[in-house]
């Protein structure tokens, strides 16, 4: 709880005054209805007329999308022009800006939704069923927010008397109330003094007293088309595949969300809870997948996330303490002559009178052996760093694959 769950891109990294808790850092539910009224552009999916002509072309171009996957390396459109260093130039084959996927607001905004029914007040916000489900959890896995609006599921024991009713419609009228006996629940079941229900207890609390007001939609959000990419779009429809399988969730609940309305389904509050239960636990294992697949997902993280482009220069080791300086590396000769390899061999040319091929293999040799001239050359390069750096300019991390 002490940490952002993966899902945090239904909220907004702010900081509220008045508030000192860490949480707040990092942790902001966005209003999911007010940003639907907001949106000029807003289509929900389950209230298409499936049996317009147009129907299957408008859902496709609203869900998917016929460029690569989120791309962090900025691009054209027909994909001529690329890399970070052309950011802001306009193609010359499609006319277009060369920009990544995260300058341009309307490639991520949310201009798709699925509707809750009518016979539902709301269902809880997903990032604080993610964020209430973990805290709320229990032995065998589940969670007693689950039990609460789950009517499927058999209630547990200890709470007999206390739920006295079933359902997202049971949560939404009684959720301060709950809310209060499961605060006082796990502040007092655990006696240990380190324990971490009860340490979460009061972050919960105050997500819960700064947040009340959007707790509750009826509107959830499609995640941007661009999130799910065709990988393969030669020929015709049936030879597509898409990026990702969780994208079916989707289409799914639509069509669910179509039939509970358009049949008798609606005028049965059970079978209505039951079904928008499936398709919300659904709905929450799709953007939690997203989130973890293509929003965070470790492969190149660094070089993805903050750079935006392949490192040319760029080594895998082991990093140890050294002396007192924490913000230092000190390389190995043949590391270090590695790594300089074209400045080395620049300077060789040009100050030395040597060809690029005597240079090169100049450079070879003093991989092997040190040799002074070369040292020399590797002392000029960091001290022209100075005063901006004190050496040689460079990113060090942890970065997985």
């Amino acid at each position: 709880m002490t940490n952002p769950d993966p899902s945090d891109f239904l909220m907004e990294d702010i900081i509220i005054p008045g508030h000192s808790n860490l949480l707040d850092n990092y942790l902001a539910l966005i209003d999911l209805d007010a940003m639907f009224a907001k949106s000029p552009d807003a289509l929900i999916l389950n209230k298409i007329d499936s049996s317009s002509p147009d129907y299957v072309k408008l859902r496709n171009s609203r869900v998917f999308a016929r460029a690569g996957a989120l791309n962090f390396v900025a691009h054209c459109d027909c994909g001529e022009t690329y890399g970070n260093l052309n950011i802001e130039q306009i193609c010359p084959v499609c006319k277009t800006k060369c920009i990544d996927d995260f300058s341009s607001s309307e490639k991520l905004e949310h201009n798709t939704w699925l509707s809750i029914p009518p016979v539902l007040k709301g269902v809880l916000h997903p990032i604080a069923y993610i964020v209430l489900s973990h805290w709320m959890s229990r032995k065998g896995g589940s969670n007693y927010l689950d039990d609460i609006i789950d009517p499927s599921e058999e209630l547990p024991p200890e709470l007999t008397g206390i739920v006295l009713g079933r359902g997202h419609n049971y949560l939404y009228e009684n959720f301060d109330e709950l809310m209060q006996h499961f605060l006082h629940y796990f502040r007092n079941v655990d006696k240990r003094p380190g324990s971490v229900k009860k340490r979460n207890a009061d972050y919960i609390e105050q997500f819960i007293s700064n947040y009340r007001s959007v707790m509750f939609c009826t509107k959830l959000p499609v995640m941007s088309s661009v999130l799910h990419s065709i990988t393969s779009s030669d020929g015709g429809a049936k030879s597509r595949q898409y990026a990702d399988g969780s994208l079916q969730v989707i289409m799914d609940a639509a069509t669910d969300l179509q039939h509970i309305e358009n049949t008798t389904m609606r005028t049965r509050p059970k079978a209505v809870s039951e079904t928008v239960h499936r398709i919300y636990k659904s709905y929450i294992t799709y953007i939690v997948d997203i989130a973890k697949t293509r929003l965070s997902s470790k492969n190149s993280l660094i070089r993805g996330h903050i750079l935006g482009t392949r490192l040319h220069f760029s080594l895998r080791s082991v990093i140890i303490p050294h002396r007192d300086r924490y913000d230092e590396l000190y390389f190995p000769w043949g590391v270090a002559v590695n790594l300089l390899k074209l400045h080395i061999i620049g300077r060789l040319v040009r100050n030395q009178d040597m060809t690029v091929g005597e240079a090169s293999v100049y450079h070879v040799n003093a991989l092997q052996e040190y040799d002074p001239l070369i040292d020399t050359i590797v002392k000029d390069l960091i001290r022209e760093c100075k005063p901006d750096f004190p050496g040689l300019p460079i990113l060090f991390n942890r970065n997985p694959k």
